[in-house]
């Protein structure tokens, strides 16, 4: 695959797995959520909610194209005393990166910093699935009461609690995500 051929969006991806060496699927999904929707990079990703918050069958597709096209490594992998397994994915030695904005690299970052400091696919779920919920009511110029956004977020996500999404809604409102 051609770079100058490659849309945007699998050139953030390949970006992503340079930064985040062994990201599994999930941190992916919500990465690229959070690109989208918290920096408003130009991404053309169409996002649902999902069993582990926002998801895009696109971004899957994108993995996809960029495995098949030998530049991206999927591998299996399970952590240890959990039962968590999954797929971890690292650039193929000798992938060329892309160039992108300056400004999407600094996002990039900011989001991959943000995305390892809450360690699990879970957390990432509830963080991400916050921000979808605050854009949803914003998108639909709804009143942003945070009471009724942490009660919608519980009833989508009632394994966690309103005091754990309301510590996740007041951080990201700290880090100005929403």
């Amino acid at each position: 695959m051609q770079l100058e051929k490659m849309r945007y969006e699998e050139q953030m991806l390949l970006h992503l797995i340079k930064q985040f060496d062994g990201i599994g699927k999930t941190a992916v999904m919500k990465v690229m959520f959070m690109l989208q929707s918290v920096k408003n990079c130009d991404l053309d990703y169409d996002f649902s909610i999902y069993t582990y918050g926002p998801y895009s069958a696109d971004v899957t597709e994108d993995l996809d194209t960029l495995i098949f096209n030998d530049l991206v490594i999927s591998t299996f992998s399970e952590t240890e005393g959990t039962s968590y397994s999954g797929y971890a994915f690292s650039l193929k030695d000798g992938t060329k990166l892309p160039e992108i904005s300056e400004k999407d690299i600094d996002s990039l970052k900011d989001i991959i910093k943000f995305s390892q400091e809450k360690k699990t696919a879970k957390n990432l779920e509830l963080y991400s699935t916050t921000i979808y919920m605050y854009n949803h009511y914003k998108r639909n110029k709804r009143e942003n009461n945070e009471l009724d956004i942490l009660k919608n977020v519980n009833e989508i996500k009632p394994h966690f609690s309103i005091d754990q999404i309301s510590k996740a809604f007041n951080e990201l409102k700290e880090r100005r995500y929403i």
